[in-house]
């Protein structure tokens, strides 16, 4: 390539950036009135920062802006490809009431959480909220049901912010469009199912102590300069408070600044086990074809699942030929158990502390 073509490709790229940072780069972000239904938190006391001082977050690269306008062109088009969808549904659905701003207040009366409903389904004269997000294909690849997406760091506050709208609507059904390889992902909602209802109850109890600090923050005298020095001002108990979790604090743009958890490690075993050190090699030479595997199976599985007919009994198979390969794939039966109501599903529930056992492995000599 010539050293023209490349001071043009060059000057081309930089004028990209350039048009990205003007279209994307967002304002010094000012104190918040509210909390905002986009943004749940794990942590109580980063929703109370979030109101209080969010200017101090440091801005978006380039790159990330870039992708977030992405996302919005490409959730955008999903809305618009869902409408024209709906004239050939049965039965048939129209989009409508993009946009509508909505709020859910707390037990005091206040204005805790706003947000806007990307659209609403329309089945004839009722409404269903709808929420689309398009998220990194790597995000949503596993997820299945709705209630999948409360185990990604990424993706709980998107479904929180379904679950306000549900709440604000009062409406026991919705839905959530994820874009992802292929055929978009359309998940059914239920507010009073699957814990649902709790987990926005919990959003709502948490935003109103967030709110509780913003007020404590605003009657401040107007002398105390600095943020540190506001903060500090404030009493013990007036802001919420640390969460108990060092992983979380680490990703939070607030730790080391406007937050200063007195955050302690336990100190790491040392173990020079040699079949120990064997097991953790071998896990980590399988790692990556082991998770290819897995994606891989899986995505087989759900292109097969619309040709294999459910009128197959339990013990048929249905044979495929696909070139060097022979399939056997078949309908089993499946047994779940249903409760009439939540109340009676604690009933037979048993919690065991040390039930469960996780881990999770890092390669640090790399």
């Amino acid at each position: 390539m010539s050293t023209e073509a490349v001071s043009i490709a060059e000057s081309i790229s930089k004028a990209y950036e350039s048009f990205i940072e003007t279209e994307e780069r967002r304002s010094q972000q000012k104190s918040r009135e509210y909390v905002y239904a986009s943004s749940w938190r794990l942590c109580t006391r980063q929703m109370a920062l979030d109101m209080i001082t969010p200017g101090i977050v440091k801005p978006f690269e380039t790159t990330t802006l870039a992708n977030f306008r992405r996302g919005k062109d490409r959730e955008r088009d999903l809305r618009s490809d869902l409408a024209r969808a709906g004239r050939n549904a049965t039965p048939q659905f129209e989009l409508v009431g993009a946009e509508e701003r909505f709020e859910l207040r707390d037990h005091k009366g206040r204005v805790v959480i706003v947000g806007k409903v990307d659209a609403q389904l329309q089945f004839d004269r009722t409404r269903h909220p709808l929420e689309v997000k398009s998220w990194n294909p790597n995000l949503v690849a596993k997820v299945k049901k709705f209630e999948d997406l409360f185990e990604g760091r990424w993706t709980r506050s998107g479904a929180h912010q379904l679950l306000a709208y549900m709440l604000a609507m009062n409406i026991d059904l919705g839905f959530m469009l994820l874009d992802r390889n292929g055929l978009p992902l359309l998940l059914e909602v239920k507010l009073w199912e699957n814990g649902n209802h709790e987990r926005i109850e919990d959003f709502l109890n948490r935003a109103e102590v967030a709110m509780d600090a913003r007020e404590w923050y605003r009657k401040l005298p107007s002398d105390v300069e600095g943020l540190d020095a506001q903060l500090a001002h404030m009493k013990e108990g007036q802001m919420p408070p640390f969460i108990d979790d060092p992983s979380e604090c680490r990703k939070c743009p607030y730790f080391g600044s406007a937050c200063n958890p007195p955050v302690s490690y336990d100190g790491a075993d040392i173990i020079t086990d040699e079949t120990m050190l064997a097991l953790l090699e071998q896990h980590e030479t399988v790692k990556e074809s082991h998770l290819l595997y897995d994606h891989a199976h899986d995505d087989l599985a759900e292109y097969l699942k619309v040709r294999t007919p459910k009128t197959f009994k339990d013990k048929n198979k249905k044979q495929i030929i696909a070139g060097d390969f022979l399939i056997e794939a078949r309908w089993i039966g499946n047994t779940t158990l249903v409760f009439p109501d939540d109340k009676t599903k604690l009933q037979f529930q048993k919690k065991d502390p040390v039930g469960k056992f996780e881990m999770k492995i890092t390669k640090v000599n790399q």
